[in-house]
């Protein structure tokens, strides 16, 4: 081989490297945005009114990783998740009927009890699943008597 065929060369796999390098670059970072976990929101209602404070909780049925919880608050609720099926539980809290009084201020009610008021059907003891594939959005209207 020539020197000068042999110049070529190396030039010409120095302008590839330097074409492939910003190329990669682009890849890795690429890769990265697709590790975000998929973004699971919705609303959720009781007897079609929006649940003003709660949260949902969301359990893989493989049983991997742990629990994710997000606060319901006007009705919404947003998180992220990992793909897969889930088993989801929903609770929902109002303002006690009745504040307990609070021992260490004789005749004062506590301010801002809440109690939650869904059936455990759809909390301890829920069979409402979701399958989680990517970004989606899954409102859950749920009927209490």
């Amino acid at each position: 081989m020539s020197r000068r065929t042999l110049m070529n060369a190396i030039f010409h796999r120095r302008k590839l490297a330097r074409g492939l390098i910003p190329l990669g670059i682009v890849l890795v970072f690429a890769g990265c945005a697709d590790d975000r976990p998929p973004r699971l929101s919705g609303v959720v209602a009781v007897n079609g009114a929006a649940v003003d404070q709660g949260e949902i909780r969301v359990i893989r049925l493989d049983g991997a990783g742990s629990p994710v919880v997000a606060v319901i608050t006007s009705g919404r609720y947003e998180m992220e998740v990992r793909p897969g099926a889930m088993r989801v539980e929903i609770q929902a809290y109002r303002p006690a009927a009745k504040s307990p009084v609070d021992p260490a201020m004789p005749g004062a009610a506590t301010a801002g009890t809440l109690e939650p008021y869904l059936p455990e059907k759809y909390n301890r003891n829920s069979n409402l699943t979701i399958e989680v594939a990517g970004d989606m959005e899954k409102d859950f209207d749920l009927t209490v008597p």
